[in-house]
């Protein structure tokens, strides 16, 4: 389900509770790239998914190219969430889980009304 199709979540506002104060949201080109991707090339309802990421993107991340490829988006997350100390935001069980295991704090959206790091 699209963020924009949850009724009562408020990403905004979610992030200031969860994260308060200053932040800096990035997106890797590469994970841009697959949004893209998945905008033109998806069902009707990833596209419209998509489409709501996307804008959501554009209007409040910094976009940036990883120094670390790899054929495996999940591998380029982790590496760079590594270096910079950050977090990462999916709600992709196997990418939360990889996370966990390397010490890498995971923001996903819990019951479709919050979002919790862990």
């Amino acid at each position: 389900m699209a963020i924009a199709q949850m009724p009562g979540f408020n990403i905004s506002h979610e992030l200031d509770r969860v994260i308060p104060g200053k932040r800096e949201l990035i997106i890797l080109e590469a994970i841009f790239f697959e949004l893209q991707k998945l905008n033109r090339e998806g069902s009707p309802k990833t596209r419209r998914e998509s489409r709501v990421a996307i804008e959501f993107v554009q209007k409040n991340c910094k976009q940036e190219r990883s120094v670390y490829q790899h054929k495996n988006i999940d591998f380029i997350l982790l590496h760079n969430s590594e270096i910079r100390n950050g977090v990462i935001a999916t709600n992709d069980r196997k990418l939360k889980l990889l996370a966990k295991k390397k010490g890498i704090r995971t923001l996903y959206i819990r019951n479709k009304k919050f979002l919790e790091l862990k």
